[in-house]
């Protein structure tokens, strides 16, 4: 499916990643901006079931992937959405992970969310602790660590 943009057809994509909390010190900063705020549950419940669900049609394509990033050791929060992930699956979603600081993970996989979804992501870097048990480790590598790496 394509989409047509102001700068023409672009390719519909087939990820979704919704950046739950506005504070992720582990992200991998890549130009977008800071929010000023995280997201309601309500807010992150309505863009994924708008994006995973009601975008099937003759014209449209709801995305395959979920991504949650910035995701909190909240457990109420993480049941909430466990919810939502259980509505992407329901949709067309077949693989969701979880971004999330290394102090979160323990607490994200013995909940409801470990459970719903597929991966956990923490960011790892040289200098940092290991990578949190039952998480996928994403290398950070900044400028020092490059070339004491080559």
């Amino acid at each position: 499916m394509i989409t047509w943009t102001p700068a023409g057809a672009v390719r519909t994509p087939d990820a979704l990643q919704v950046r739950v909390g506005a504070t992720f010190h582990e992200r991998l900063a890549v130009g977008a901006p800071t929010p000023s705020r995280g997201l309601r549950l309500a807010e992150v419940a309505r863009n994924v079931r708008y994006f995973t669900v009601e975008r099937e049609g003759p014209r449209a394509r709801a995305v395959r992937t979920l991504v949650l990033s910035g995701v909190s050791a909240d457990v109420p929060a993480q049941r909430a959405l466990a919810e939502v992930v259980t509505v992407a699956r329901e949709g067309h979603v077949g693989h969701v992970v979880v971004h999330a600081e290394a102090d979160a993970v323990p607490a994200i996989r013995a909940g409801a969310l470990g459970g719903a979804v597929d991966d956990v992501v923490s960011v790892v870097s040289p200098t940092s602790a290991a990578c949190p048990a039952d998480a996928t480790a994403s290398v950070r590598l900044d400028q020092a660590d490059r070339k004491s790496v080559v």
